[in-house]
């Protein structure tokens, strides 16, 4: 009964999002993206957030993924706050108040954002056999935080194509400096190990990962792919593009599995009954 509640209000916030996405094709065909747009995906990816944890929490357990969802967000905000002080680890910029209201010049919308991204990457990276061998965490953290420096390649020039951000130094890629990436690697790879250090995963078992995690994010590039076509930025649109070809691979799979999975249990039942 309670897994079923747990199914059902999953599948409620998903279609919560789902409807979120819908809205914002809608208002990109319809309307110019302006300073209301970003606080928009600021609460869309509040929502974000809280679906990260839930299929995180179907993965790990729910008390265990809140935790690493706040530690990874508290970490990533700590990064973005030494990064105001030092200009490191993304290099000197200035986030603008279109993001919503500031803690010590952090936008709280920016480590949320980059939260969810960062914490859906460490669930979908996930090893099927989770020991607690250092080499095999040091890798999941390692391709958590390569993908999520690959995802910023599109995010961030889109960030100050759409003057979100300001980057002080110009960068190659669209305005936006090697460092930024560089940096959200760093931040990553250090929020992937906080997170597994609170889930530590290697003492439970952990459950598959559901389908709805990698199709949340192929609807989220299928938005950036809408919106570079809009503001005609090839390289982001090429980006965009393999992603949610990507993500969608992904979403066949995981789905395939689930299927095979509940195959597996029926056909176990079956037998059991028949006995």
């Amino acid at each position: 009964m309670i897994k079923t509640r747990k199914a059902r209000f999953a599948t409620a916030i998903f279609t919560l999002l789902v409807f979120s996405f819908i809205y914002a094709i809608y208002g990109l065909f319809t309307s110019d993206f302006n300073v209301m747009s970003l606080k928009w995906v600021g609460m869309s990816f509040s929502v974000g957030f809280f679906f990260v944890f839930i299929m995180m929490g179907r993965s790990f357990g729910y008390i265990k993924a809140l935790l690493a969802m706040l530690g990874i967000a508290v970490t990533i905000a700590l990064m973005m706050y030494l990064n105001s002080l030092r200009a490191w680890p993304f290099g000197m910029s200035v986030y603008h108040d279109v993001l919503g209201w500031q803690f010590q010049r952090v936008s709280w919308s920016v480590p949320v954002i980059w939260a969810a991204i960062t914490g859906g990457m460490l669930t979908l990276k996930k090893p099927e056999q989770i020991p607690s061998d250092p080499k095999v965490l040091f890798s999941w953290a390692f391709d958590t935080a390569l993908i999520v420096m690959v995802l910023s390649i599109v995010i961030e020039p889109m960030a100050r194509l759409t003057n979100a951000v300001t980057w002080v130094s110009q960068g190659a890629i669209l305005g936006v400096p090697l460092s930024a990436f560089l940096g959200w690697f760093i931040t990553s790879f250090i929020a992937s190990f906080v997170g597994m250090m609170i889930l530590r995963p290697w003492t439970k078992k952990s459950n598959p990962v559901h389908h709805f995690l990698p199709l949340a994010f192929a609807g989220f590039f299928t938005l950036i792919f809408i919106l570079s076509t809009r503001l005609d930025i090839a390289l982001i649109q090429l980006i965009s593009a393999v992603f949610v070809i990507y993500f969608l691979i992904w979403t066949l799979r995981y789905g395939k599995n689930q299927n095979d999975s509940i195959t597996v249990i029926e056909s176990t039942h079956i037998e059991i009954t028949q006995k």
